[in-house]
C-alpha cells in the first residue's frame, strides 16, 4: 500500500481504491467510515436511464454491473493477516479482513499496539467493537450544535499541547483586627516562613470600629492605612503588585502578586454583598474577587458572618446569600480562559465557576459546649474533642449544609477567639463585661472546580484525567494560627501549592487550526477526470465518478449550472453527503440539434462529410464552507450534417438515386447488403462506428474491413437521431408486437405507412432481415430505433 489510511476493496470483477486523509484524533474512524459506508453507497447509487457499454471507476467492467458496495455482515468478518511494515522510519501495521463472500478490506491501523489486539480468524464481533466506538462521534458531528460541543471537547482534550504547568505558592490569611490601628508587626503572620509567595490574598475584618455610623458607612481612610501597612511589610521580602483592594464597611480584601506575574493577571472582577442590617448592611457580608492568573482562575472571598453563639442558622443563611448573590457580570468574551468560558453560565460568572476558590474570614462559628467544658479541654489541648462540637464542622457534615463541597485543613492550633489583646491566653470575663466562649471563628476554606474534584475523588487514571490534573492542582501546604497581638482575634493563614496553567498562544492557535480543519468539509472525486466517448446525435455515452466524503461532517454540494455545458447532464445536481459515505455522480451526453455546439461555426461541416472535434468541459462542484471541486470531462464531438434532421429534410438535402430515400441511409443499406449474413453485435467498438461516419463518402472502398454490426449500428443511429420517428402511431405498436420469425407481418404493417416513411422503412427492414436473418437482438434494435 502506497498511501497511509487507504482502503482497498477487491473482488473477482473490480478493484476500487479510495484515498483517505488521515484523521488522527478519531482513531479507527477511517475503518469505520469505509466499512460503514458500503451500504450507504449502495443506497445512494443512481441508475442511469441510458446504460453505456462501459461503467467504471478506474477499471472496466461489464455494463450489467454497477459500481456499488454490497452490505457487509460484520459477524462474518475475519482478520486474515496482521503484518508489520516499516514506513518512513516507523513501524506500521496493516490488517486484511475478509468475509464469507471473499470481499476483502486492507487498511492501516495506528491504534492497534500489536497483532494480538486482533488475532487472525478472530470473530467479527471483536472487529465490530473496534469500529463501533466512533459511531456516536459521527452522529454527534452530524449537527451544528454537536460540532460545537465536539470542538469544545477537543480543545479541552488537547490542552496538554498548548498549556504547560506553572507552580504558584499562594498565601491566604484572615484577621479580625477589632477596629485597631495598623500598628502591629505583621512579620510573624505574613512572612512567617519567608517562602517567597507568588500570591497574597488577605482578608481584614473590622478594619474600622463597627459602632454608630461606623457600622453603616465605609471609612476608606482606614482601609488605605491598613493597605499601606501590609504593603510596607511585603516590600521587605520582594516586589509585589496590588491587583485588588476593596473595602466594604469593616471588610477589606487585598490581593498581591509578585511583579513577575503581573502581566499574567487579567480579568480581575471584584464585587460585594452585604448581609448585615436588613440583610443588606455592609457590617456583615463578603467581598469576592475573581481573576485569571495565566490560564487558571481564582476567586478569593473575604467575609464576616453573623456573630453570637445562637446565630448558627443566620450564619449558614449568610453564606448561602453570598454564594447566590455574588455574580461577576463583565462579558466573558474579554477573557481567554478556557475552563471558565466552557464551564461557566452563558451570561454570568459565579464563584463556583473558578478553578480555585479560597473562602476566608471571621465566619463566627462557635463551639456548642459550656464555657467551663471548653476551658477544661483547652487546658488539655484536646482539640479533637472540641472540634466535634464546632458549628462549622457540623454544617460541613450535613448533606445540604453550609460550605458544601468546601475543604478545610486539619486544625491543630488553639481557638482564635476570644483572646487577650496584648498577651497570651483568653479573655473569658476578666477583661470584658460579657463572658465569651473561646472558638475557632477565623477560618479558611477552599475548593477546586468540580471537574477536577471529580477526577481526584474517583481516582481516575485515564489519559484525560491525568492531563487535567497535570494542568491544575491545589494542595494545602499549611494551616495555622499566628501570635500577632492587638485584637481579641488571632490571625490565621493557609498556604497552597498551586499548579496552574500557562498558555502558549502559538501552540494554541495551531491546535485551534487543526480542529477547525477537521470540521471542514472534505469532498473528493474519484476519479477527478473522466473520458467520455465520442459525442454525437443519436448516441449518448455515460460515465460516472464517485463523490467521497472523507471528513467527519456532512457535505452539501451543488453542480454549478453556470459551468455546465448544455451537451451534458449530471445526476444528481445537488445533495448532502453524510460523513464517511460515498455517492455516484453520473455524467451523460445530452446532445440535441439545438445545442450550442451546432451554432458554433468552428464545428461546421458540409455535405456528407463528417468531422471530429476535441471537446472538453470543467464541471464546477460547489461545496458549502469549502473550496469548490472540479470534474474534468474530456471527449470529442462528431459532427455529421445528416444527423438530427427530419426524414423530409434529409431527402431534400441529400437526394439519392432512389426516390424517397436520403443518400446516407441508402449508402448504409447498400453496404449492409454487400456483407455476408452474420450475428448482430450490440457492443461494436465505438472507434469502428465513428470511423464509418467520418468516411461516409468513401465507404464503398472499405467494405472488406468493415463489420456488418458496425454498419448496422450506424444505420440505427441515423434513424435514432432523426427529428421524428420513422414509424409512428398504431403502426409502431403493431411493429413492436411482431415476431422476428414472421417478418411478413411487419412488412404488411409497413405498407400502410405514408410516404416517404413507407419506402425508407421497407428498404431498411428488408436490408436488416437479409443480413441478420433470425437474429432477435438485431430485430429488437431495429424496432426500437424505428419506433422510439
Amino acid at each position: 500500500m502506497e498511501e497511509l489510511g487507504s482502503l482497498q476493496f477487491e473482488d473477482s470483477v473490480e478493484s476500487v481504491r479510495f484515498e483517505q486523509d488521515a484523521v488522527e484524533s478519531l482513531g479507527s474512524l477511517k475503518l469505520k467510515r469505509h466499512l460503514g459506508s458500503m451500504e450507504q453507497f449502495s443506497n445512494n447509487s443512481m441508475q442511469s436511464s441510458k446504460e453505456s457499454s462501459k461503467h467504471s471507476v478506474g477499471t472496466e467492467k461489464d455494463e450489467t454491473e454497477d459500481v456499488s458496495f454490497r452490505k457487509v455482515d460484520f459477524r462474518s468478518l475475519r482478520v486474515i493477516t496482521t503484518p508489520f511494515e516499516a514506513k518512513n522510519g516507523r513501524p506500521s501495521q496493516f490488517l486484511s479482513i475478509a468475509d464469507e463472500n471473499s470481499q476483502r478490506f486492507t487498511f492501516e491501523s495506528r491504534n492497534l499496539s500489536s497483532p494480538g489486539d486482533l488475532q487472525p480468524n478472530s470473530p467479527g464481533r471483536d472487529l465490530y467493537s473496534l469500529i463501533d466506538r466512533d459511531q456516536k462521534e459521527l452522529e454527534l458531528l452530524a449537527t451544528a450544535q454537536g460540532r460545537r460541543f465536539w470542538a469544545q471537547q477537543q480543545i479541552l482534550d488537547r490542552r496538554a499541547e498548548y498549556v504547560t504547568p506553572v507552580g504558584l505558592k499562594v498565601f491566604s490569611g484572615t484577621w479580625n483586627v477589632g477596629g485597631s490601628e495598623p500598628e502591629a508587626d505583621l512579620s510573624d503572620w505574613l512572612l512567617a516562613d519567608d517562602c517567597g509567595y507568588d500570591v497574597f490574598a488577605i482578608g481584614i475584618e473590622e478594619v474600622q470600629p463597627l459602632v454608630g455610623m461606623g457600622a453603616m458607612t465605609t471609612d476608606s481612610s482606614r482601609g488605605r492605612d491598613w493597605t499601606a501597612h501590609i504593603e510596607k511589610t511585603l516590600t521587605t521580602v520582594g516586589d509585589y503588585v496590588c491587583v485588588c483592594a476593596r473595602q466594604m464597611v469593616g471588610i477589606l480584601l487585598l490581593v498581591f502578586v509578585k511583579a513577575k506575574h503581573e502581566n499574567a493577571v487579567k480579568g480581575v472582577m471584584t464585587t460585594e454583598v452585604g448581609t448585615g442590617f436588613m440583610y443588606k448592611g455592609g457590617n456583615k457580608g463578603a467581598i469576592a474577587s475573581r481573576m485569571q492568573i495565566y490560564e487558571s482562575t481564582f476567586c478569593f472571598v473575604a467575609c464576616h458572618l453573623a456573630a453570637h453563639q445562637e446565630n448558627v442558622s443566620r450564619r449558614n443563611q449568610d453564606f448561602s446569600e453570598v454564594l447566590r448573590r455574588i455574580v461577576f457580570t463583565e462579558e466573558k468574551s474579554q477573557y481567554s480562559n478556557l475552563s471558565a468560558l466552557l464551564f461557566a453560565n452563558e451570561s454570568t460568572i459565579t464563584i463556583p465557576d473558578q478553578d480555585l476558590v479560597v473562602w476566608l474570614g471571621d465566619l463566627n462559628y462557635r463551639i456548642d459546649l459550656p464555657l467551663e467544658e471548653v476551658i477544661r479541654r483547652l487546658e488539655a489541648k484536646d482539640w479533637v474533642a472540641l472540634l466535634k462540637h464546632d458549628q462549622l464542622n457540623q454544617a460541613l457534615e450535613k448533606a445540604h449544609g453550609a460550605f458544601l463541597n468546601f475543604n478545610e485543613g486539619k486544625i491543630s492550633f488553639p481557638p482564635t477567639y476570644k483572646c487577650n489583646k496584648h498577651e497570651m491566653g483568653y479573655d473569658v470575663g476578666t477583661e470584658s463585661q460579657t463572658p465569651r466562649t473561646p472558638a475557632w471563628t477565623d477560618r479558611i476554606l477552599w475548593k477546586i472546580h468540580e471537574k477536577y474534584d471529580e477526577m481526584t475523588s474517583t481516582g481516575s487514571t485515564t489519559d484525560q484525567g491525568e492531563e487535567f490534573r497535570s494542568q491544575f492542582l491545589a494542595e494545602l501546604d499549611s494551616y495555622r494560627r499566628h501570635e500577632v497581638f492587638g485584637s481579641d482575634h488571632r490571625p490565621v493563614s493557609a498556604v497552597f501549592n498551586v499548579t496552574a496553567s500557562r498558555l502558549n498562544q502559538d501552540k494554541r492557535a495551531n491546535v485551534f487550526s487543526e480542529i477547525h480543519r477537521k470540521l471542514l468539509p472534505k469532498l473528493n472525486l474519484m476519479p477527478h477526470r473522466i473520458n467520455l466517448e465520442m459525442v454525437q446525435l443519436g448516441y449518448y455515452p455515460v460515465e460516472s465518478t464517485v463523490l467521497s466524503n472523507d471528513g467527519v461532517v456532512p457535505v452539501e454540494f451543488e453542480v454549478d449550472p453556470a459551468e455546465k455545458p448544455d451537451w451534458l447532464t449530471v445526476e444528481p445536481t445537488q445533495g448532502t453527503l453524510p460523513a464517511a459515505s460515498v455517492m455516484k455522480l453520473t455524467v451523460c451526453a445530452n446532445l440535441t440539434k439545438n445545442s450550442e455546439l451546432f451554432k458554433d461555426r468552428e464545428y461546421a461541416v458540409k455535405g456528407l462529410s463528417s468531422q471530429a472535434f476535441p471537446l472538453t468541459a470543467k464541471l464546477k462542484i460547489n461545496v458549502r464552507n469549502a473550496l469548490p471541486r472540479t470534474l474534468e470531462v474530456e471527449s470529442a464531438f462528431l459532427n455529421c450534417s445528416f444527423l438530427g434532421s427530419s426524414l423530409e429534410t434529409m431527402i431534400e438535402q441529400f437526394p439519392s438515386e432512389e426516390e424517397h430515400i436520403p443518400e446516407p441511409l441508402l449508402l448504409l443499406c447498400k453496404l449492409l447488403t454487400r456483407m455476408d449474413p452474420s450475428k448482430f453485435n450490440a457492443k461494436t467498438p465505438r472507434e469502428e462506428i465513428s470511423s464509418i461516419f467520418l468516411n461516409m463518402p468513401t465507404l464503398g472502398e472499405s467494405v472488406d474491413i468493415l463489420s456488418a454490426s458496425a454498419v448496422g449500428t450506424c444505420l440505427l443511429e441515423v434513424m435514432r437521431s432523426m427529428d421524428g420517428a420513422l414509424i409512428v402511431g398504431d403502426a409502431a405498436a403493431e411493429i413492436q408486437s411482431c415476431d422476428v420469425t414472421n417478418p411478413a407481418m411487419a412488412n404488411k404493417t409497413i405498407e400502410y405507412l405514408p410516404e416517404p416513411n413507407r419506402t425508407v422503412a421497407r428498404k431498411v427492414f428488408a436490408t436488416f432481415n437479409s443480413t441478420f436473418e433470425g437474429d432477435l437482438s438485431a430485430w429488437e434494435a431495429l424496432v426500437s430505433a424505428s419506433t422510439r
